[in-house]
């Protein structure tokens, strides 16, 4: 009965986030057709700011509730949500007033204007308020809730970047594409908001705050981390190269997240399951056959991307970007690294050793950066490439090296791993 409910969430989630990808590829041609590289290039970087600050104003409270759901009851783990909110929101409005008035002293290293410095903040505290909620719908099973949202945040933010782009900001469309993406973010969360408020009673428990404020600063490392891994090439790339150089990478870079995005989805069914088996059983033998079958499922997804993706490239791009085809294979095994990384950081998460976890996401990131400042110069964004597949490539060893020697529990055994990596090489290597 279980596994028929996992595999029924599971289709629901990945029917979700294809047709959230197949919306963005619907609007990816539009937006090449009117955004110029260089326009495109502004956006993205604008978009890696806005990551940087969401951590920065969420605090990650909303990555506490795979600690939370397994420790509270439901009804205490509502609650906990409830108190979530109200603290992140307090919070980001203070830390973002903060950032805000010192502007002036980061200029110097964003050129940001306080108007589009405003829109980061608001934005980054709008999407720390979305996360939230997805990530409530993701542990409590509320699969249609959670499409529904996700589709209403992707619909909403291209109706209004393509509104603003035709209408004030013709001359400034990568100005309409920020607004677009900004204003959608507070409407929702702004309605969000207020149906917490409606539906909750204010009843404040500080256990709740004292349970969240210990795994805060670890979550919030590990975040920063992952956005060092996936901003910190792009920000790279346009001090070397310049902000074109940025939208032909970030092209084939959000082309090649595909990956990722399939197994975040795949990931918001399993993870609540993993926990509810594990909680029984730490050596239930069929959480081990279902990863199994799991990770074979998704190598063989992996290298149905790989062999079809470049086509894709091709039909909806332009040939100013056909160029980044060189490297979009190195950018679609990192994202398999960063899948196979979470067999053993979903177990780090039940057992809240998340200090192993912002440890070697840091040491990742870290590696990153040093990478990014080599190769960048000497390869051009194939250096970036090569450094975001080799950090993710460690961040996975790592995890599974401590799982497997330190806690003693293994998930999938060696060989299993070898056999899938091997496959997918030979695969590559058979492609050129």
């Amino acid at each position: 009965m279980i596994n028929n409910k996992l595999i029924r969430h599971g289709g629901i989630n990945v029917l979700g986030a294809m047709l959230i990808q197949g919306i963005n590829f619907l609007s990816l041609p539009l937006f090449i057709q009117i955004l110029s590289v260089n326009e495109l290039g502004i956006v993205m970087v604008f978009n890696a700011w806005v990551a940087v600050y969401t951590i920065l104003l969420s605090f990650q409270i909303p990555s506490t509730f795979s600690v939370a759901f397994s420790f509270y009851s439901q009804d205490d783990f509502k609650r906990y949500v409830f108190h979530s909110v109200i603290l992140l929101t307090v919070l980001g409005f203070l830390i973002g007033f903060i950032f805000f008035i010192t502007n002036k002293y980061l200029y110097q290293l964003t050129k940001m204007t306080d108007e589009i410095f405003l829109l980061i903040m608001v934005q980054s505290l709008s999407l720390g308020i979305i996360n939230l909620k997805l990530n409530e719908y993701m542990y409590l099973m509320k699969v249609h809730k959670r499409l529904l949202l996700s589709l209403t945040v992707a619909i909403f933010n291209l109706l209004l970047s393509f509104i603003f782009i035709f209408t004030f900001y013709e001359d400034e469309k990568e100005i309409g594409r920020i607004l677009g993406s900004s204003i959608s973010s507070v409407v929702v969360a702004f309605f969000i908001f207020t149906l917490f408020l409606k539906n909750n009673k204010f009843i404040w428990k500080t256990e709740y705050i004292f349970f969240a404020f210990p795994l805060l600063l670890p979550f919030m490392l590990q975040a920063a981390s992952h956005v060092v891994l996936g901003s910190s090439d792009r920000l790279m790339i346009e001090h070397y190269m310049g902000v074109e150089s940025v939208g032909v990478y970030s092209f084939i870079y959000n082309m090649g997240m595909i990956v990722t995005i399939v197994w975040g989805a795949l990931n918001s069914a399993w993870a609540p399951w993993y926990y509810k088996k594990m909680a029984i059983s730490e050596k239930d033998e069929i959480i081990s056959k279902y990863s199994r079958i799991y990770l074979r499922f998704f190598t063989g997804v992996t290298i149905t991307i790989i062999i079809t993706l470049p086509y894709v490239v091709s039909l909806i791009a332009g040939v100013e970007y056909e160029k980044g085809l060189t490297y979009l294979p190195l950018i679609i095994c990192g994202a398999y690294f960063n899948f196979l990384y979470m067999f053993p950081v979903n177990y780090e998460y039940f057992k809240q050793k998340v200090k192993y976890i912002a440890f070697s996401t840091l040491v990742a990131a870290i590696i990153n950066v040093v990478l990014n400042l080599y190769l960048i110069p000497l390869k051009g964004a194939e250096g970036a490439a090569i450094s975001t597949f080799f950090s993710y490539f460690v961040m996975f060893l790592f995890h599974e090296i401590i799982v497997r020697y330190k806690f003693q529990h293994i998930t999938i055994e060696v060989k299993e791993y070898l056999l899938n990596i091997s496959i997918l090489l030979v695969v590559l290597f058979w492609l050129g």
